[in-house]
């Protein structure tokens, strides 16, 4: 068998794993099954027997690591298990020479800049598809009474801001009707997720006791006044989006009672990634396609 056509194999299977066991098991990767895998994407890094390619691989990864860490993780954007993911993913492959079906020339792009373009697009296409109905079958009220002026004003600057873009593309002639659709689809996105942010922020979130939030959850701090997060903030310096040990134990000594809007029912991003692994193995980088 092909060593290309291994790698793609594996990196269907790994992703799909990840994406079973944030489905199935809390959003809790077992850190066995996370060493495993890096094991893995090291050994069919070392299995091209190239020492530019593997020396290219290793820097790719490490750079994923140390922003996924530093500028997602922390931030409270990515889970750690996503991070780790992404760089293993990488280091499996790590140049796609050709797409399974588009054939594409992908220049030498790393294929981890197909599959963030893919699973970015895929999130933000499908958040709003999911969570509008959810959003209205939670609320009491009207969904549209939680679009705030701000809301309205910064999606009608998406939207010009996005139909101007895909004027000028097409009056240059970078980009045919694919180009057009799909930018079409992020602008749609764009507007839903800015214009919804609210009531779909209101259906991923429960509001959780201190006892109920574990390390490595994602508290809504969109969902909490200044003032509130201010009076937190004294007694716990580091709060923020992500929970850590040090942090949930202080709250707990000071404010035992107290419930935090915590991400417990979102999308693991995982469903993205394994989205975005097939799409990117498929058809390549997105934009070599659409653009001209």
């Amino acid at each position: 068998m092909e060593l290309f056509l291994i790698e793609e194999i594996l990196i269907v299977l790994i992703s799909l794993l990840y994406l079973l066991y944030d489905i199935f098991n809390n959003r809790n990767v077992p850190s066995i099954v996370v060493y495993a895998t890096i094991i893995i994407a090291i050994f069919m890094t070392l299995l091209n027997w190239n020492v530019y390619y593997i020396v290219e691989s290793f820097v790719i990864a490490i750079l994923i690591v140390i922003f996924g860490y530093f500028a997602l993780y922390k931030a409270g954007s990515l889970g750690l298990g996503d991070v780790l993911e992404f760089a293993a993913i990488s280091m499996i492959l790590t140049v796609q020479s050709s797409p399974i079906i588009s054939q594409n020339v992908q220049y030498g792009i790393p294929f981890i800049i197909s599959v963030l373009i893919s699973s970015g697009i895929s999130a933000l296409i499908l958040v709003p598809l999911y969570y509008i109905p959810k959003a209205i079958k939670k609320i009491n009220h009207s969904i549209l009474k939680d679009v705030t002026r701000s809301a309205m004003l910064k999606s009608i600057t998406a939207a010009i801001s996005y139909i101007v873009l895909i004027g000028i593309l097409v009056a240059v002639n970078f980009i045919g009707v694919w180009g057009v659709l799909l930018l079409g689809l992020l602008m749609l996105g764009s507007i839903f997720t800015i214009l919804f942010e609210k009531p779909m922020t209101e259906a991923m979130i429960i509001n959780a006791k201190v006892s109920e939030i574990e390390e490595d959850d994602i508290i809504a701090l969109n969902m909490l006044d200044k003032k509130t997060i201010r009076t937190i903030k004294k007694y716990v310096p580091d709060f923020g989006g992500l929970v850590t040990e040090k942090m949930i134990n202080e709250i707990k000594k000071k404010e035992p009672h107290l419930k935090l809007p915590t991400y417990k029912n979102a999308i693991p991003f995982a469903v993205f990634i394994f989205i975005g692994c097939v799409i990117s193995l498929l058809f390549g980088n997105l934009f070599l396609i659409v653009f001209r």
